[in-house]
């Protein structure tokens, strides 16, 4: 897994540059057409910088909102005062059994590929029967076409523009972990594997970014 305290300070422009500053739409999408009672229990996990977070907080007002992530400095870039911060694994918490309404993740479980039958595992532990589990991630495209120049921009360009603009090989490591990632096929089998029940997929760009919408059963 990527030492992402290197890059607590550039992840925001890493992730603008990454998705062509469209990540704020894809992240409002996970979660535009989710209800949840009064006072719930929300956690995004591996929140980094927050930016899911802050989605979190304007849509669900009086929800309790906790950000865990494995990376202090990355905690420390968030400045809003609702969430709960946390440093914590996502694959191995503190948390009771049962205990959220509603856990999300963006960008989280290919950097987590190697234990995500233990983050999976371990957020069906931590929810609610019923609860809501929502992830969203980068596959390479269905589209052959759009592969072709899916693959150019991200392993000819970003990659060097990316690694050049934060003085990190940080986009050379995104790069090469979505072209070793599974598809979104495979992380629906692992999802059921792990007892949730898939209620929605939707895909942006051709399949390259894909939301998964599950409950716990």
């Amino acid at each position: 897994m990527y030492n992402f305290e290197n890059i607590s300070i550039n992840y925001d422009r890493i992730t603008t540059i990454e998705t062509l500053g469209m990540d704020m739409y894809w992240r409002n999408a996970m979660v535009k057409k989710i209800r949840l009672p009064k006072n719930s229990f929300i956690l995004d996990a591996g929140a980094g910088t927050g930016k899911l977070s802050n989605v979190l907080t304007s849509k669900f007002r009086d929800g309790r909102i906790y950000s865990i992530d494995i990376s202090q400095k990355m905690l420390d870039q968030i400045k809003n005062k609702r969430l709960i911060k946390l440093r914590a694994d996502a694959t191995e918490t503190d948390f009771p059994d049962n205990y959220f309404d509603l856990a999300a993740s963006a960008f989280l479980i290919r950097p987590l590929k190697d234990k995500i039958d233990n983050y999976f595992y371990e957020t069906h532990r931590i929810l609610k029967k019923q609860g809501f589990f929502i992830i969203m991630e980068i596959y390479e495209p269905d589209n052959p076409y759009f592969r072709f120049l899916f693959d150019f921009y991200l392993h000819k360009i970003l990659r060097k523009i990316g690694d050049a603009l934060t003085k990190t090989d940080a986009f050379s490591y995104f790069s090469e972990s979505i072209r070793e990632f599974y598809s979104p096929n495979q992380v629906s089998e692992l999802l059921k594997k792990h007892g949730f029940r898939i209620i929605n997929i939707r895909s942006f760009l051709s399949g390259s970014i894909v939301i998964h919408t599950s409950i716990k059963i």
